[in-house]
């Protein structure tokens, strides 16, 4: 990132030093969230130079909310005009996460908790070995969030069959049933793959065509292809050819969400939140009841 011309930069950084040391003096240290579109190595960064870190801050905001505008299909676009709430009568929200191992099932139900709660890892080895939940409370009068994290198909310790009989668990975890299925599916690559072609049909033949209607596509990992001319748009006109998926999508109703789910920008961080709660709104608002799993 290039730092700002200026002829005096010692002197001005000098005297913005000593009025940040005042200031942090009177009102604590400077907090990251007050310059929520720099990720934390820019903040870090420039924390010593209150100047800078709102000049940069500015600058960023300008690539987030284009970069934004690119992870939302247009028809979301659109509809987020107008905020989505929940009846007043929800007591709670349930959400089951599942698809593929190593696409980024944990990552999205940690940012949809807003909080790290299930573990991740970087490499091709599977970290979710059961299923399991964490909650939390959206607001202090707001429902409680119950998220269910599974371990993923193609699971890199465990057979397909063996991951499916954690998946149904959601009928003993989350007893009073499913509001959303999140199926997660990595972003970095458009192509679609028999061995992803026979994830969503063993899904789909396990939890059956009622399902289909509480399912909304995450694609995770939004950074690694959604960026410069590749909108979600784009990105999903490049599957068009891939009929069984087209099919998929169009039993969803097309309920798509784009996520990153590595950023550290707060401003990012929380638009990923509220772009899942957004979405999980509408399909309970459509549905308004749950799914319930009936074990055979």
């Amino acid at each position: 990132m290039d730092r700002p011309d200026d002829t005096s930069d010692q002197s001005r950084k000098r005297r913005k030093s000593e009025d940040l040391e005042t200031e942090q003096v009177q009102s604590g240290p400077i907090e990251h969230t007050k310059y929520p579109f720099l990720d934390v190595d820019d903040f870090e960064a420039f924390r010593e130079n209150k100047e800078e870190l709102e000049y940069f801050n500015k600058k960023e905001k300008v690539k987030c909310e284009r970069k934004f505008k690119r992870y939302s299909l247009r028809v979301n676009q659109r509809k987020t005009k107008t905020p989505v709430e929940l009846d007043e009568n929800v007591d709670g929200i349930r959400v089951a996460v599942i698809g593929k191992t190593g696409h980024g099932k944990s990552s999205t139900a940690n940012s949809l908790l807003g909080k790290r709660q299930f573990k991740t890892g970087d490499s091709n080895i599977s970290e979710t070995d059961a299923s399991c939940v964490e909650k939390c409370t959206l607001s202090p009068d707001g429902p409680e969030l119950t998220v269910m994290d599974s371990p993923g198909l193609k699971h890199t310790k465990r057979t397909d069959r063996n991951v499916v009989d954690e998946m149904t668990k959601v009928a003993d975890l989350l007893p009073g049933g499913v509001d959303v299925f999140l199926y997660v599916w990595n972003a970095t690559d458009h192509r679609v793959s028999q061995e992803d072609m026979s994830v969503f049909k063993t899904i789909k033949g396990n939890f059956g065509e009622k399902f289909m209607k509480h399912c909304i596509t995450v694609y995770s990992n939004a950074e690694g292809k959604l960026v410069g001319n590749m909108s979600l748009d784009k990105f999903i006109s490049k599957q068009d050819e891939h009929v069984e998926l087209k099919n998929f999508l169009d039993e969803m109703d097309w309920k798509i969400v784009a996520v990153n789910n590595s950023s550290t920008t707060p401003a990012e961080v929380q638009r990923n939140r509220e772009e899942l709660l957004y979405m999980i709104y509408r399909v309970m608002n459509a549905n308004q009841q749950p799914y319930t799993y009936l074990k055979a």
